[in-house]
């Protein structure tokens, strides 16, 4: 969610979210894909660590790949600088993070995702010695294309607030 929309703070459009950890951009049609996220989770005494590793093809493969692929050249004209693409991920990512650490996913503005299904699940977050927990019923359902619009609004679903 915090990479689409940093993405899209710098212009991009056509941006898709791919549940759980890609990025997609439409592009003739159809979606390719753009970035991809893992989240590496390492727990000790002090509690629950997360390692976030984010990729953003800036350019366009060459190579011929197992699937369709894309850069942010295709989206953006000219292409912006790599640190002000990073400087938009950050300002994104933090926000989001900040939100989570307060109110878990219940503080996050689930406006990217079309309603088109249910998920559900439990979750748990831990900050220092504090726990929280949250029940989950919708993030991001896909149905086909398996892609979601960054840009709608969950307003009316029943997602948790």
């Amino acid at each position: 969610m915090a990479l689409a929309r940093g993405l899209e703070s710098l212009g991009a459009r056509g941006i898709r979210l791919k549940w759980p950890n890609d990025v997609l951009l439409a592009a003739a049609g159809d979606f390719a894909k753009l970035a991809g996220i893992l989240v590496e989770l390492a727990s000790d005494r002090q509690g629950t660590q997360a390692v976030i590793g984010i990729g953003v093809n800036l350019q366009a493969p060459r190579d011929d790949l197992p699937q369709p692929a894309t850069g942010l050249d295709q989206a953006l004209m000219p292409l912006p600088d790599r640190h002000l693409v990073l400087a938009a991920i950050l300002r994104e990512l933090v926000r989001v993070l900040e939100a989570f650490a307060v109110d878990g996913f219940s503080g996050l503005d689930f406006s990217a995702g079309s309603g088109a299904g249910v998920f559900s699940t439990s979750a748990q977050a831990a900050k220092s010695s504090a726990t929280r927990n949250a029940h989950v019923r919708r993030i991001f359902t896909l149905g086909p294309p398996a892609a979601v619009d960054a840009s709608q609004s969950l307003a009316d679903s029943d997602a948790p607030r």
